[in-house]
């Protein structure tokens, strides 16, 4: 019996998920870190929203070049995406913002 990474396009594609999945935890990482040095300046609600307006541009772009192009939500699917949606970013910025606004612990020299 073969296994799943036998073939070579099979296991190129089970590289780039796994690469594709470290990207994304080192981007939700990254977004904490940055979080706290953009809020200084600009404040959490306004970093909040260039970052939705950033990740909005950027799923807009992938999808407008994905072959499917745009899918239409239909209305049985419209409920279900807004709960999702809002669990996900009350979910999110119930730990964005105060790690934005808390002080970083200090360092031993």
């Amino acid at each position: 019996m073969r296994s799943a990474a036998s073939h070579p396009s099979q296991s190129l594609r089970l590289i780039r998920r796994g690469a594709l999945a470290l990207l994304t935890s080192l981007l939700f990482a990254g977004s904490f870190i940055a979080g706290k040095y953009t809020t200084v300046d600009l404040g959490p609600l306004t970093t909040s929203l260039l970052r939705y307006l950033i990740a909005s541009g950027v799923l807009a772009a992938l999808m407008a070049r994905s072959p499917q192009g745009f899918t239409p939500i239909t209305r049985k699917d419209a409920l279900p995406i807004m709960l999702l949606g809002s669990f996900g970013v009350l979910g999110y910025h119930a730990f964005f913002l105060p790690a934005c606004v808390t002080p970083p612990s200090p360092t031993p020299p």
